[in-house]
This record gives C-alpha cells, sequence and structure tokens, in this order.
C-alpha cells in the first residue's frame, strides 16, 4: 500500500484510482487505524471539505473560470472582471461546494454562469459591492448554485417613473415623461408607457365611486417655469367632477421595499382651494393653487405586502374638484 502517494492526489478520481489500486485484499501491509485516518483525511480534502476550515485564497489577476480545487478566489485587478462557474458536466462540483470569492482590487468582480447553469442571489445581484467585498457560492444541485454576500449590480439602479397625467396624443411630448390614455370608464387602467412604469413592472389604475366622473383638461398655454415638472406636463391635469375623492393605485412594487412619491397639482380657477394628497396613510396639503404649482413630497412610503401602493385626491381642503397634474414614484 503507497501511503506516500497519497499526498500527491488532486481530485476525486485520482483519489479513486489510489483506492481501486491499493485497498485490494489482502491488504499489504496491514492497514492500522491511523493509516485509516490519513485515507479518510486525504478523501475528505479533495471532494472540498479539507483543510479544517480554514480559507487559503488563490490569487488571481483577471478573468476566472472555477476549477474542482477552488476554495477561496481573491481577484486583485484595477479591470473590471468575472468570475465564471463552469457546467457542471465541465468541472463536477460535489452538491454542497461552497466557494468563497473576495474582490480586493479596485476592478468590480461579477460571477456569471456558464451556458446552462443558474445562480439565484436576493434581487438579482452578482456582482460584488465595492473592494474587499466578499460572497460565497454554494452549489445546490447540477446546475445550479446560490450566491450569498456583499453585493451590488444592477439591481442598485435607482427605478423611477415621471408620470403625466394626461391623455395621448401631442399635449404633453416631454422626454422621460409617460403619457397616460384618458380614463374611457371607471377603473380603467393608465397605461405607462414602456420606458417608464411598464419597464418596471408597475401599472396603475383608477379607483372612483360609480357616480363620479374623472376628467382630463389641458390648461391655457403658459410659462410655469418649474424646474422639477415641464411646462406641458402642469397644463394637463386630471380632475373629479361630482365627488369628493379619486385614488390612482400603483401595482406591482416590491413590499420590502419604500418609495419616494412626489406630486404636483396646478389650476386654472382663481380663489379656488387646494387639493388635500394622501399617500400610504400619510395626507399632506400644499397652499391654494391659483395659478401657482403646488408640489408635494412623500418620503419612506411602504406599499402594503401585496405590492400596491393608494394615491388619493381629495377636495375636503377646499378645492372645488380635487385634482393631479403629475407625479415621479421612484424606488427607495
Amino acid at each position: 500500500m503507497d501511503l506516500n502517494g497519497l499526498s500527491s492526489i488532486t481530485n476525486q478520481s485520482e483519489m479513486q484510482d489510489w483506492l481501486a489500486e491499493n485497498l485490494v485484499t489482502p491488504v499489504t501491509p496491514a492497514i492500522t487505524a491511523s493509516d485509516l485516518g490519513l485515507i479518510m483525511q486525504r478523501m475528505v480534502e479533495v471532494s472540498g471539505g479539507g483543510d479544517q476550515g480554514l480559507l487559503l485564497f488563490d490569487l488571481k489577476n483577471s478573468n476566472y473560470s472555477l476549477q474542482l480545487s477552488d476554495k477561496a478566489i481573491e481577484i486583485l485587478t484595477a479591470a473590471p472582471n468575472t468570475v465564471t462557474v463552469p457546467q457542471n458536466a465541465d468541472v463536477a462540483f460535489p452538491i454542497g461546494k461552497q466557494i468563497v470569492i473576495t474582490q480586493s482590487g479596485p476592478g468590480q468582480t461579477t460571477i456569471v454562469p456558464a451556458s446552462g447553469v443558474t445562480i439565484n442571489s436576493a434581487d438579482a445581484r452578482f456582482s460584488l459591492r465595492t473592494r474587499f467585498s466578499g460572497a460565497t457560492l454554494v452549489k445546490k444541485s447540477a446546475d445550479s448554485w446560490w450566491l450569498w454576500g456583499d453585493l451590488g449590480g444592477a439591481a442598485d439602479v435607482i427605478k423611477t417613473a415621471y408620470i403625466n397625467l394626461t391623455n395621448t396624443g401631442s399635449d404633453a411630448t416631454t422626454s422621460g415623461w409617460s403619457n397616460n390614455v384618458y380614463f374611457s370608464a371607471i377603473g380603467s387602467q393608465l397605461a405607462l408607457s414602456s420606458s417608464q412604469g411598464e419597464a418596471l413592472g408597475w401599472s396603475m389604475t383608477a379607483a372612483v365611486g360609480t357616480a363620479n366622473t374623472l376628467h382630463f383638461e389641458k390648461l391655457p398655454e403658459r410659462a410655469l417655469s418649474d424646474v422639477n415638472y415641464p411646462d406641458d406636463v402642469l397644463q394637463t391635469l386630471w380632475y373629479l367632477d361630482g365627488g369628493t375623492s379619486f385614488t390612482l393605485k400603483l401595482s406591482g412594487l416590491n413590499p420590502q421595499k419604500t418609495y419616494t412619491v412626489k406630486t404636483a397639482a396646478t389650476d386654472n380657477a382663481a380663489g379656488d382651494g387646494p387639493t388635500r394628497v394622501t399617500v400610504g396613510g400619510i395626507s399632506q396639503v400644499g397652499a391654494s393653487p391659483d395659478f401657482v404649482v403646488v408640489k408635494l413630497t412623500f418620503l419612506g412610503v411602504s406599499p402594503d405586502t401585496n405590492g400596491n401602493l393608494s394615491i388619493i385626491a381629495d377636495n375636503t381642503a377646499g378645492a372645488a374638484y380635487p385634482l393631479l397634474n403629475a407625479l415621479i414614484i421612484s424606488e427607495d
């Protein structure tokens, strides 16, 4: 039995060959408890569970594809780089295999799957957040891995929709603002443009009393000169005729996130009172419009457990008609 050969074994295949060659009956010389301990220890090490829990980092300076012997990888480079998780057919990591990856240089490290491999992480983040961030890959099944750690990446992009409460057409053509279809019936869908809410998975519906109707109105052309809301956005509005309030319901939000909601209202009726706006149970009232833009900001608003958020406009503060011109909604 060649015990000296144990130290040269680097993978499970070599371990199997050694066992087939050396553990034959009768074993010569006779195997001892100490010998068996050495054999078992080497079997654990080549299967990825050795080193008594120590993490010995293997330094890499560029893109890297994981190998069977990897336990801890350190990426040190100034350039953006990738660590690729190969298919099981190419590198047969055992189920439960854990690999630690850290980024010690300024170049951001992104963990990417080879074709046919799935990596699951919270909020679909696959890049190490910053220098000295780290993450752990855990093999769940043949070509499926979990990724846990200090991650950033594409999911950190701020999600914002600029919603112009107007009908379709040329009434509001400002770049970056979505136009919405006219409410042809109570509860009809506000169709956010593909570059805005729909692209974020958000939608909006109107909910008002059955006897009430939301109306669209085009205000006279005039310069309102507001830095946050273009003139052609503020010159169009929705108002409620024959009722005290209307509700816009945002859907598709993330229940685990908070949101900032900004509203704008301006009217062309002198002496009219302000609209009260309630978002997430918090109410605010601005100054009386009278041709002035009234802007309200709601910070840290949480949707319900279904991802819905209600925006209510009412006339309890003196408005003849509760109205809104525009919304800006951002995921915090």
